[in-house]
């Protein structure tokens, strides 16, 4: 005991003690989530991995070549057990690391308070409460990023070797955990050009781990070209409107959060000497990790059609946003409007981001529900497939593509024989649904999980009735899948007419 309050008296003490408590209670909204049902991508990460080492290689190369590294450092750090919990602990404690490195570098460009601040400020963003607690690259990219820019800076100030090395080694392995964090290098780029040539005190061997790292990076031209060649077969967003990148680079819910605590002590007075003091390429560092991804990715999705405006593949760019947050906020003069602003803050992004389940999806439920019921023992599953890659001709009928298509019930398993429909987007849709029905022939009875709206799973429920098949019961679920039952109308003599002497045959459900 008194061990523990030696430690809570040297964590919590001295000064900042709300911004350390306020860190403290973002963290501990990331872990509830750690113990729900896996989603859709989720099943994908323990698909890949959850066969012998060539079938995790073979799987990560065909179908997510672009985070390789991540599917085999999970499967060898959980040796492959069942967990959704285990799946998820490697990215809680990359956050964990991740939240620690944003404080160092922040400690390194200004002090500990925009440490505290900037630590405070990634701990409640979107990134954090999201990927803290998932079983994707996503926590892992972070944290790599993360020590990357912090051997970044400590580089470009000593010029140590070993310092060089982690840099380069740190910076490449968040770009082999998703390809993606390669954009973040231009910023590091930035930095160190502008220690270099403005600055003009950057030491000689960081140009050197810059390059080092790229270097490194080479061999993901053939990930990148692999992705790039079957572009139209992975996303279907559209191009991203302006609004969209203003909302990233300025985060509503950290403006609105900040300013509302800020607003509180008028005038809020800025500690302008400090702020002139510190050096312009720390602004340069956080502007560019906070801004160059977005700014390049928006570009691209106007200019070229890729459709690659999805708030994963960027989200690297929160360090950014942090680092920026710490700077800024760290220069208010008042104590009490710095705490009314960091509480606020806090209490903003954890109302708008903060949930129990990770994702509305529940395939546990949804899977429970159907074994639960007698009529659905041994039933055909009829799964809209959750995934963009259903909507290309070729793939559902594709049986060395079933298995990813289908994913999430290889983690759940119902147990018995997969009919596959696509997602209800684009005009293959309806198509690919009257082929996937066409399998259900013979059929006695019919596990439906659907990710579609009302209207699709009525068009789904017409098409079932016309092959004979009515609906036995539903899940009550709010999550998806929707979940649904339908077993095949048979007819049999149930009665005799006295008068006539004739046998009526009556339809009924097979129970």
């Amino acid at each position: 005991m008194l061990k523990l309050k030696e430690l809570a008296r040297r964590v919590y003490g001295g000064e900042d003690k709300a911004l350390k408590l306020l860190i403290t209670a973002a963290v501990l909204c990331w872990l509830p989530r750690v113990f729900t049902p896996l989603w859709r991508d989720e099943g994908i990460t323990w698909w890949i991995i959850k066969d012998g080492w060539g079938d995790a290689l073979a799987r990560a190369l065909a179908f997510q070549e672009w985070s390789t590294l991540y599917f085999l450092l999970i499967k060898a750090v959980t040796f492959t057990v069942k967990s959704e919990t285990l799946l998820r602990l490697p990215s809680l404690a990359a956050c964990a690391v991740c939240a620690r490195a944003v404080y160092l570098i922040s400690l390194r460009l200004k002090d500990a308070r925009a440490g505290l601040i900037s630590a405070l400020v990634f701990c409640a963003s979107g990134a954090a409460l999201m990927y803290s607690n998932e079983a994707r690259p996503y926590g892992l990219a972070l944290a790599l990023n993360a020590l990357g820019v912090l051997y970044l800076i400590k580089t470009v100030d000593r010029g140590r070797p070993a310092d060089a090395v982690l840099y380069a080694l740190f910076t490449a392995a968040g770009a082999y955990m998703h390809l993606t964090t390669v954009l973040m290098l231009p910023a590091h780029a930035l930095y160190w050009a502008w220690r270099r040539f403005i600055e003009r005190d950057a030491a000689p061997l960081s140009g050197a781990a810059l390059a080092g790292a790229a270097a490194l990076m080479l061999p993901l031209a053939v990930p990148a070209l692999s992705a790039f060649s079957r572009r139209d077969a992975l996303m279907f967003v559209g191009q991203p409107p302006l609004w969209k990148l203003l909302a990233y680079a300025l985060p509503p819910d950290l403006i609105a959060g900040a300013a509302g605590g800020l607003a509180f002590f008028r005038p809020v007075l800025l500690d302008k000497e400090g702020l002139a003091r510190v050096p312009r390429s720390s602004f340069a560092l956080a502007l560019g990790l906070a801004l160059l991804p977005l700014l390049f990715i928006f570009t691209v999705s106007h200019l070229f059609g890729v459709k690659i405006w999805v708030p994963r593949y960027f989200v690297c760019y929160e360090l950014g946003v942090a680092l920026a947050a710490g700077l800024l906020l760290s220069h208010v003069r008042s104590a009490a409007a710095l705490k009314a602003a960091a509480i606020a803050l806090t209490f903003v992004s954890l109302a708008v981001r903060g949930r129990v389940y990770h994702i509305n999806e529940d395939w546990a439920g949804a899977v429970a529900y159907a074994a639960a019921e007698p009529a659905a023992r041994g039933a055909t599953v009829l799964l809209t497939s959750p995934y963009v890659e259903s909507l290309h001709k070729g793939w559902l009928g594709d049986a060395s593509k079933t298995g990813y298509l289908s994913a999430p019930l290889s983690f759940y398993p119902y147990g018995a024989r997969t009919v596959l429909l696509p997602l209800p987007h684009g005009a293959y849709g309806e198509a690919g649904m009257a082929d996937a029905l066409a399998g259900l022939s013979g059929a006695q009875a019919v596990v439906l999980f659907s990710f579609g709206d009302d209207n699709y799973n009525e068009c789904l429920a017409r098409s079932l009735l016309l092959l004979g098949l009515k609906p036995l019961s539903r899940h009550d679920g709010r999550r998806f899948p929707r979940a649904a039952i339908y077993v095949r109308a048979v007819v049999r003599r149930d009665y005799k007419d006295k008068a006539s002497g004739i046998f009526y045959q009556k339809p009924h459900s097979v129970k």
